[in-house]
């Protein structure tokens, strides 16, 4: 911190690879992929008239998701929907047109190649969906791929599927049924542990955070000095804290009741954790009192800005309050310093400020 800054700097924002980005980038190499594959199968002349038009069309469906992934990230969910459902219906296609079409021995090529893919975009439908859509887009493909199979196999099977064929299209239902029933627990137990660990994630924010200013508690603030201090042992850069009080608090809820003093703790934790920089850690120390810790900041720094707070304290719009002030104790960590001692030395200096009329700063 600068002491020349008006106020701290406000966090940054930080963001990882999305969502959004990660869908973009699968479904471009599908284009290339679903490119790649057409190709190879023109070059060696195995291409079926429903694959020469059914990749093209896939490769421009996958580009229209990538599309309206980067470009409408709201309408994310229409773009999944739109690619799993048009893969999970070529390959259908794709198995039905060599077992339905054609009058000479049956392709066990282009056969085996379509099914090698379905569990693919079975496990897509349930990574990329919600379960329940997973669910229904699994279900189609299965009944959409096998019932026919099945009702011609028992109408008569044609003399081109071969004999062992009525077995094998058995051995391969109940495969992919397999498959669907273990992605599906898996798509549960990764449900279970996500709530589990928004769970976690709701009692460590809990354990650490101020309920009503929504501030870091005294433990986590502890927890960010006491890390901190072993920086500044190791003379990586200096530390000090503010400890701040709000002048005649107890005055503010016996005149205007727990309701105003209540707000007045809001209004100044909303300040403190706003004007801040990323580094600084600023909280509730307990009843009216607040601690800021501040990296890389020399005592100098530290009391420029604790004046400025004071001021900025004092011009709240507090209807129905009136002006409410602060008192604050600065102090920066020396290498000898624990973390009882240094709080000591900002509560000796908060103490000054109040002996010495309120609405102060002391070092």
């Amino acid at each position: 911190m600068q002491a020349s800054s008006p106020t701290w700097p406000r966090p940054l924002q930080l963001r990882s690879l999305n969502e959004s980005r990660l869908l973009a980038v699968l479904m471009l190499f599908g284009s290339l992929a679903l490119g790649m594959v057409w190709a190879l199968d023109l070059a060696m002349g195995r291409i079926t008239r429903w694959d020469l038009w059914a990749y093209p069309a896939l490769i421009a469906i996958c580009l229209v998701g990538l599309a309206v992934v980067l470009l409408r990230p709201a309408r994310i969910l229409r773009a999944k929907l739109l690619v799993i459902a048009a893969l999970n219906i070529h390959l259908v296609g794709s198995v039905h047109m060599t077992l339905f079409t054609g009058d000479g021995p049956l392709e066990t090529h282009k056969l085996v190649a379509s099914l090698f893919w379905m569990p693919l975009c079975l496990s897509g439908a349930f990574v990329m969906l919600p379960l329940t859509a997973a669910l229904a887009c699994a279900s189609a493909t299965l009944l959409l791929g096998f019932v026919p199979i099945a009702l011609a196999s028992i109408s008569g099977a044609p003399a081109r599927w071969g004999p062992d064929f009525a077995s094998l299209a058995v051995h391969l239902a109940l495969a992919q049924a397999t498959i669907v029933l273990t992605l599906m627990a898996i798509a549960a137990l990764r449900s279970d542990h996500r709530r589990a660990q928004a769970h976690a994630d709701e009692m460590s924010a809990l354990a650490s955070t101020d309920a009503l200013t929504n501030l870091p508690n005294r433990r986590q603030l502890t927890q960010a000095l006491s890390a901190q201090l072993a920086l500044a042992k190791r003379g990586a850069q200096a530390v000090s804290v503010l400890l701040i009080d709000i002048d005649h608090f107890k005055r503010i809820n016996d005149s205007h009741g727990h309701a105003a003093g209540d707000k007045v703790l809001v209004l100044l934790g909303e300040m403190l954790g706003k004007d801040r920089r990323a580094s600084d850690h600023v909280g509730r120390w307990g009843g009216e009192e607040f601690l800021g810790v501040l990296p890389a900041t020399t005592l100098a720094q530290a009391n420029d800005l604790a004046e400025r707070l004071r001021g900025q304290v004092h011009a709240l719009p507090l209807d129905g309050v009136g002006p409410v002030s602060v008192s604050i104790g600065v102090s920066q960590a020396r290498a000898d310093d624990t973390l009882d001692t240094l709080l000591q030395r900002a509560d000796k200096a908060l103490y000054r400020a109040k002996e010495n009329g309120r609405n102060r700063v002391e070092c």
